[in-house]
């Protein structure tokens, strides 16, 4: 796993996994498991990079993540598809045209409260392709969004237009099969 290898990857996924939050040393070192040294040093790295911000309250020293830079956002979104990737038995399906992941995951603008929201165009009944996402359910438990269209209703909705078609269109990730572009 990417996000589990250097001491800075440690630390910028337990941010991303908590992007609201802030930490101070101590906790970043307990939460990642390393000296306190250690996270201070790559903190600090960490704050003179852009990617987390520094605020000094009495004698600490607290981090979090800079969630309005372009760069973290997109770092958050790879962390996040890395963790998704795990699943992807659920959604490589020869039945399935195309399964995205859109909205605030893809764009990385999540915060811990957000929902992972999952388009899936297929022509299966709509249970048995939610079916396919049982075990993402049961990790990702009610921040699964799962959004199941038969293929000639996506056809439908992609010559009108309509709000939601453009808002996928706008932000999303292809996880598998083709593009989810018409014409």
């Amino acid at each position: 796993m990417i996000f589990e290898g250097t001491v800075s990857w440690k630390i910028l996924s337990a941010f991303f996994s908590s992007p609201s939050k802030s930490y101070y040393v101590q906790e970043i070192a307990r939460e990642v498991r390393i000296s306190p040294g250690s996270a201070s040093y790559a903190s600090s790295a960490l704050e003179k990079e852009g990617i987390l911000k520094k605020e000094k309250k009495a004698n600490s020293l607290f981090y979090s993540l800079d969630n309005s830079s372009p760069l973290v956002r997109k770092m958050k979104s790879a962390w996040f598809l890395e963790q998704l990737m795990k699943f992807r038995e659920c959604w490589e399906n020869p039945e399935f045209q195309s399964v995205a992941l859109y909205g605030s995951r893809a764009s990385g603008d999540f915060i811990e409260a957000s929902d992972t929201d999952i388009l899936v165009i297929s022509n299966l009944p709509r249970q048995k392709a939610l079916d396919s996402f049982a075990p993402m359910e049961r990790h990702f438990m009610e921040k699964l969004s799962i959004t199941i269209l038969p293929i000639a209703k996506w056809v439908e909705m992609a010559k009108k237009g309509g709000p939601f078609y453009k808002e996928v269109l706008s932000n999303h990730i292809i996880l598998y099969g083709t593009p989810l572009v018409l014409g």
